[in-house]
Formats: C-alpha cells, structure tokens, sequence
C-alpha cells in the first residue's frame, strides 16, 4: 500500500506565481504542464526539465514524483 501526503508548495515562473495543495504523489513535469495547459504558467513550463527547490537547495529533474524529490509542504520551486 503507497501512502501519499498532501503538501501545500509555491511555484515561480518568472512573475508568476501560484501555492498550491497536491498530493506528493503527483508527477512534478505532469503538473507543470496541467498548469500550463490551464493558463496559469507559459507553454514552457510544460516543457521544464528543472526546478530548483528553496529548501533543499538544489536543482532537482521533473521526471520524478514530489515524494521521490523529497519537496515538503512551504517549498518553493522555481522553473528554470
């Protein structure tokens, strides 16, 4: 049995910004382009490789779930 959890983050692309509350399960590249597709983010945020996470520092690949990137509830990822 997967346990997921929710977790509340901020994403910035340039001066866009939106905190939201997913489930850490979720696909980090997936929910980039749900957002893009939405309007919320440019057509490019459907296509980021990388993000880079505030508190863990690093530069982390969308191609993994937030659990697998280890992001946490009051990240803050920036597209890059």
């Amino acid at each position: 049995m997967k346990i997921t959890m929710e977790i509340m983050i901020t994403v910035r692309e340039d001066t866009r910004e939106e905190t939201l509350i997913l489930d850490d399960g979720l696909m980090i590249q997936e929910t980039l382009g749900r957002l893009a597709a939405k309007g919320i983010f440019s057509r490019q945020a459907a296509d980021c490789c990388y993000v880079r996470s505030r508190l863990c520092r690093e530069v982390l690949c969308t191609a993994q779930s937030f659990a697998t990137a280890c992001i946490v509830s009051g990240d803050v990822l920036e597209l890059i």
